[in-house]
């Protein structure tokens, strides 16, 4: 019997961790293996859709997520080959934000009861992300398992100009979407809420901290550029959060969660990254933001966008200085 088409998309989003797990291993042939994974996964994507065509089973469901788990594939790929070194992760902010903001819009619409399909530019965009994934793979294997100084520069070359194509087709393919459908951004609104991350269900806060936590483990560990990142998503942290709650008539909207993005932001600043700081820094945070200890519920009350940003510093100063008597505690015990 054949699988439904449902059941082969997700087939693609279980298989992802797979693949990045198996391609950050240094062994030969873990990364054999991850590459074979990678096929089968992207071989999902056309196998789902014509069986979808062959049994006429095509939802609503399968619609939305079959792009979701196309995300979930490329990007997971994507990021896992930055952090192998193969691109800087600064190429990739602009995929990440399009391909994240796109699936929040579709979610939001959703929600309201309309179903925005993948469109041909889209599944075109797909395509092409995962040649350029292919082109990245071959330029890893031989970067790392041998090759010769001719070759490895040549795909070096075509690694980064298939990624230029890739990133080309992915906001082109952006613009269709938003064209094609007639959707007008309010730019309070869509900064606030993070790209529409704030309009996802049940935790907004959550997933904007989960947000910033992405992009934080590829931030630079200069403090001085830190700040120069960290400093501009303040000033537009204050100005869009306090213009779109103004346009709701409402203190502190629970979408808006770029406030949670820069304490994430402050909670990280000067902290080396390790699987334990993250961690502790993410749950100290979330911590201090719900709880609200002294004096953040005092700062909370302040007008517009200082009383929704203002707090989120507070607790993300809080988080920050006990992760700094952390790293202090575990050296010192090195």
């Amino acid at each position: 019997m054949l699988l439904s088409p449902n059941a082969l998309t997700l087939i693609r989003v279980f298989l992802s961790p797979f693949v990045c797990w198996l391609a950050l291993r240094p062994s030969f042939e873990d990364r054999v293996a991850a590459f074979i994974l990678f096929t089968f996964a992207a071989l999902t994507d056309l196998w789902d859709g014509y069986v979808a065509r062959k049994q006429k089973l095509e939802s609503n469901f399968g619609k939305i997520l079959d792009p979701i788990a196309d995300k979930v594939l490329v990007l997971s790929a994507m990021v896992t080959f930055s952090a192998l070194h193969l691109y800087p992760f600064w190429l990739l902010v602009p995929i990440l934000i399009r391909e994240i903001f796109l699936t929040c819009v579709r979610l939001k619409f959703l929600a309201e009861g309309t179903v925005l399909a993948a469109r041909r530019e889209g599944k075109l965009k797909t395509n092409v992300q995962i040649v350029s994934l292919i082109f990245t793979y071959v330029y890893l294997m031989l970067r790392d398992y041998g090759g010769s100084a001719e070759l490895i520069g040549l795909f070096y070359l075509l690694n980064y100009f298939m990624l230029g194509v890739a990133l080309f087709f992915t906001l082109y393919s952006g613009y269709r979407f938003f064209a094609d459908n007639r959707i007008r951004l309010n730019w309070p609104e869509t900064l606030a809420t993070v790209f529409y991350v704030g309009h996802l269900p049940r935790m907004p806060g959550t997933y904007g901290s989960l947000f910033a936590l992405l992009f934080i483990l590829f931030f630079p560990a200069d403090p001085g550029i830190y700040l120069l990142i960290t400093i501009p998503v303040l000033v537009v942290g204050l100005w869009s959060a306090g213009a779109y709650a103004k346009k709701l008539k409402c203190h502190d909207p629970s979408a808006v969660v770029i406030d949670e993005v820069i304490g994430m932001l402050i909670t990280f600043f000067a902290i080396p990254k390790s699987a334990l700081t993250l961690t502790a820094g993410f749950v100290l945070f979330r911590l201090f933001d719900v709880l609200k200890p002294p004096p953040i519920r005092r700062i909370e009350k302040l007008p517009g966008g200082f009383g929704i940003v203002l707090d989120d510093v507070a607790a993300g100063l809080y988080s920050n200085l006990i992760l700094l008597v952390l790293t202090y505690f575990l050296n010192a015990l090195r």
